[in-house]
């Protein structure tokens, strides 16, 4: 998954519930809902089975925002998506999130989340920030929803 110049950030989270359970509320309460942050998530398109194709517009100033798809699935054990059009807003040459869903036994799950990102030029600072302060927050709330984190 690795490129050269690219950075790769990992989160991870406990939840106690089955990874076919902690797929579904991520995909219903994480990517359709934002987990109940703000700017509130426009789901431009549903797409399959499993949330494949799927496309979430996260508007940040008026009609300046991020697009993002899932592009891959393997349910119930992983999901890849991109973000379709990097910007001043989000300056990235390449971005790549795949959530993995680890099952740690009956009714627990980890959650390891990896993001591999190109930050343009002098702009590696703010993606960075951007990342560190969204994910980790999705992450807990989504142990939250699931019941509550390990």
């Amino acid at each position: 998954m690795v490129a050269k110049k690219n950075m790769v950030i990992q989160y991870t989270q406990y939840c106690q519930k089955t990874r076919e359970l902690v797929w579904s509320t991520w995909i219903d309460y994480v990517w359709e809902k934002g987990a109940g942050l703000g700017p509130r998530v426009q789901l431009e398109n549903p797409g399959g089975a499993r949330g494949c194709g799927s496309t979430r517009w996260i508007p940040i100033l008026k009609k300046t925002g991020i697009r993002e798809k899932i592009i891959s699935v393997n349910y119930p054990r992983r999901l890849i998506y991109t973000v379709k059009n990097p910007s001043w807003i989000f300056p990235v040459n390449f971005h790549l999130g795949q959530v993995d869903f680890i099952p740690l036994g009956p009714g627990h799950t980890r959650v390891l989340w990896t993001i591999e990102i190109q930050p343009r030029r002098a702009r590696g600072w703010l993606v960075k920030s951007f990342i560190r302060l969204i994910i980790p927050r999705y992450l807990k709330r989504l142990a939250r929803e699931c019941g509550r984190s390990l």
